[in-house]
């Protein structure tokens, strides 16, 4: 607040100096926090009472005692000097009294004024701050409903092209074994021509065309090779059969996420393939298999369509290797879809900001801008087609290959972004791992020029398999 004086010159008031403990006590009156103010109108004077006067006055709760120095008084006018300043003292003290009263008037009233205004203010912002996150969370969330609405029918569609497909096959067969082609011998008897029998509706594999097997998985052919490899992931299902038909035990060593906030985002947390952790279905890719189990899946169904009769000896079902995996992603692009990041909507199941609901995943290792409706896997299919006729190789889940993992095979860009990939312990220990997956928001790691790697033994929740299907076909 303004000192007296200076209030005096903004209003031009000329005159004697108003004594600096007059000042100090109006001051005092008028503090803002009870606890400065006097504590009693003696407290008040005490101050004002010694100023040139000579006496000394004590203070004792609301009475005022004067003690007369030790010196003669002049005779004639000291009584009238005593009763005058006494007079003065009671005129001070009642200006006192209505300053305290004005300014705990004053403060008591505006104080609180202030502190509910500020109150006000920052309850405010914090309503607009919480209808702006609200916002955002009902923005995502109708982002994903909506996404799991397109995946739902593209499931839909995928299911319907496969009943057609089948239903083609078998009319197809049918055709063949009616109108089969003979030859006439010698004595004039028919006699049929050799053929593979391919079993119920199921046609031979040829190399340079699309076939669909036993099991109505779509394979597509491989331009240049003999060979036909699986347009999906392999599902839960197809291994779910493959376990309850076999027998099979996997002794798979499984990692599954815990979330890449606590430093370690992938431990071992007793999960199998049959229980990963998150709901799947039949229609998901298998998770949390290793490269023995997806070796041994691969020659379960090899001897099961050879003894149906729609596979011969020469051909069998295996992992792709590194080099073929590549011919299926493709040239020219760096990404599945092309060149742009973050994806398109649609192209790919990665790590987008759906991951970021439940808390456990850095905003820092998702793809910014983009969101694909799962948190971890969907149904294979879900999501667009390669232009070589191949879904999910860039998302849903890494998929198993041949090789042996040599860090030569990776490009420098990702040798730097994860340096432990420069150990590859010779070929000897890890197994390539091709493809991004749910859990890759990393536009390096979703390159399909990228590589993982994981030792044979182990398995995460994020990584499955797709098959490839040797024709037995030399091609010229």
């Amino acid at each position: 607040a303004p000192r007296m004086w200076e209030r005096r010159e903004e209003l031009g008031v000329e005159g004697e100096e108003i004594p600096e403990e007059w000042e100090e006590a109006v001051a005092a009156c008028l503090a803002k926090e009870p606890g400065e103010r006097p504590a009693s109108v003696g407290e008040a004077l005490e101050p004002l009472l010694k100023r040139g006067t000579g006496r000394r006055v004590v203070a004792t709760g609301a009475r005022i005692q004067e003690v007369k120095p030790e010196k003669k008084v002049v005779a004639g006018g000291g009584a009238g000097r005593k009763g005058g300043g006494m007079a003065v003292a009671l005129a001070l003290a009642l200006a006192l009294v209505g300053l305290a009263g004005a300014g705990g008037w004053y403060w008591g009233v505006h104080l609180p004024e202030e502190r509910e205004r500020v109150a006000r203010e920052a309850a405010a912002e914090a309503t607009a701050q919480a209808k702006a996150e609200a916002a955002r969370v009902a923005r995502v969330a109708q982002e994903e409903e909506e996404n799991k609405k397109a995946a739902a029918a593209a499931a839909e569609r995928v299911r319907k092209e496969k009943e057609e497909k089948g239903k083609n096959v078998e009319t197809a067969a049918r055709e063949v074994d009616k109108n089969s082609s003979q030859k006439e011998g010698i004595d004039g008897a028919e006699t049929p021509i050799s053929t593979t029998n391919p079993g119920p509706g199921v046609s031979p594999p040829k190399p340079d065309k699309p076939w669909t097997n036993s099991r109505s998985q779509l394979f597509q052919p491989l331009t240049g090779t003999n060979l036909l490899m699986a347009a999906n992931e392999t599902t839960m299902g197809a291994f779910r059969e493959f376990a309850q038909e076999s027998g099979f035990q996997s002794n798979a060593k499984v990692l599954t996420v815990t979330g890449n906030k606590t430093g370690v985002p992938w431990s071992a947390q007793g999960h199998t393939w049959e229980k990963p952790g998150f709901e799947q279905s039949a229609e998901h890719p298998v998770v949390c298999v290793s490269w023995y189990d997806a070796k041994a899946y691969c020659a379960w169904l090899t001897e099961r369509e050879r003894a149906g009769g729609i596979l011969s000896k020469n051909q069998s079902y295996r992992l792709p290797t590194d080099e073929e995996w590549s011919l299926a992603f493709g040239t020219g692009d760096r990404y599945v879809w092309g060149n742009a990041w973050p994806p398109p909507r649609g192209s790919a199941n990665l790590a987008g900001e759906e991951c970021l609901a439940d808390g456990s995943w850095d905003a820092a290792d998702v793809a910014t801008g983009f969101t694909d409706g799962f948190r971890r896997t969907a149904p294979v299919g879900s999501f667009k087609e390669s232009r070589l006729g191949f879904r999910d190789l860039a998302g849903n889940v890494a998929e198993w290959c041949e090789d042996g993992y040599l860090h030569t095979m990776q490009p420098r860009e990702v040798l730097k972004s994860v340096p432990e990939f420069a150990v590859d312990e010779g070929g000897r220990k890890y197994k390539v791992v091709r493809g991004g997956s749910w859990s890759t928001g990393d536009e390096v790691m979703t390159s399909g020029a990228a590589r993982q790697r994981l030792s044979a033994d182990k398995a995460t929740d994020y990584i499955g398999f797709r098959l490839v299907l040797d024709s037995g076909v030399s091609v010229e």
